[in-house]
This record gives structure tokens, sequence and C-alpha cells, in this order.
């Protein structure tokens, strides 16, 4: 996870560039599936995997532009099923 000082981007603005990516709204309930799925994959790599996991559902600043472009491309090697 980047520096507190690096975090720019919200947890709204990473499930938009979700669903961009992924083909659909926001509001769409698979975003929110896949948003978890991508909290989850990111937080078993760190030090403290619940807090990591927690800090991606904070409010303000949760990723830095280095987790938004990891979270595209995580985005761009799936497809969403209903």
């Amino acid at each position: 996870m980047a520096r507190f000082d690096d975090l720019k981007y919200t947890r709204d603005e990473l499930l938009l560039a979700l669903a961009n990516d992924l083909g659909c709204s926001a509001d769409d309930p698979r975003i929110a599936d896949a948003y978890d799925d991508l909290a989850t994959s990111w937080a078993q790599g760190s030090p403290d995997p619940a807090a990591s996991y927690n800090a991606y559902f904070g409010q303000g600043p949760v990723a830095s532009e280095l987790d938004m472009t990891m979270a595209r491309a995580w985005a761009a090697d799936r497809v969403l099923i209903d």
C-alpha cells in the first residue's frame, strides 16, 4: 500500500474505474463484489491483512495512482458473470 500522503483516490473513484473497465454501472452489485475481491487480494500480501483490507473501505482517499493502475489492470483480465 502506498504512503499516506500518496493517497488520492476514494473508494467511489475506484469503484467507478472498475465499473467503466468492466462495462457496467458503478451501482451494479457485481462491482462491489469485484472491489471486495480486489481489496482481499491486495490485503493478503500486506503485513497486517485485516488493517490493509479495512483501509480500502475507509472514508476519503484510500488509493494511490499505483493502486488505481493496478485496479484497472486487474479489471482488464476479468469478465463479470451474472
